[in-house]
Parts: structure tokens; sequence; C-alpha cells
């Protein structure tokens, strides 16, 4: 009779032990739940993130291409008017010269 209230009093720590492991695996469960869908929506906004910082980029090499190539006509633009001028001032200082010459 003492062994079977000792069986029974075992069993019934050991539903209770069942019991509170269960409880526990559930918690642990839903928290997993809980991090992995935190961890996906973060994955998915840095994905979107990257997207647009790499669109950004695009753009900026897009305009720096613009700009360089519009800053190359202009350079090309200036070259040619220094060098209108730098003619021009040859033909003055050669009309001077020979005006000087020829008093």
């Amino acid at each position: 009779m003492y062994h079977l209230l000792f069986v029974i009093q075992e069993r019934g720590k050991f539903n209770s032990m069942v019991d509170k492991h269960s409880r526990e695996l559930s918690d642990l469960k839903a928290s997993l739940t809980e991090e992995s869908d935190a961890r996906t929506r973060l994955q998915l906004e840095l994905d979107a993130r990257e997207s647009e910082i790499e669109q950004l980029k695009q753009k900026l090499v897009a305009s720096d291409t613009v700009s360089i190539s519009s800053g190359n006509d202009l350079d090309t633009d200036l070259d040619a008017v220094g060098m209108y001028i730098f003619v021009g001032i040859s033909h003055l200082s050669i009309r001077i010269f020979c005006l000087l010459t020829t008093l």
C-alpha cells in the first residue's frame, strides 16, 4: 500500500513537471515565431533600403556622368573661347606692331 501511495505521488509530480515543461515549450515556440516574424520584417526592410541605396547610387553615377559630360563640353567651349581670345590678341599685337613699324 505504501508503494502504491508513493507511485501515485511520483506520478503526480511527473505530470506536474510535464505540464510545466509543456507550457514553457509553448511559450518558447511563441517567442520563436515572434522573433522569426520580426527578423523577416527587418530583412524585408533591409532589402528595400539596399535597393533604394542602389537606385540612388545609379542616379548619382548618372548625374555625375551628365555633369562630367556637360563639364567637358564647357571646358571645350572655354578652350575655344580662350583660343579665340589668344588669336585675337595675337592679331591685335601684330597689327599694333605693324602700325608702329610703319610709323
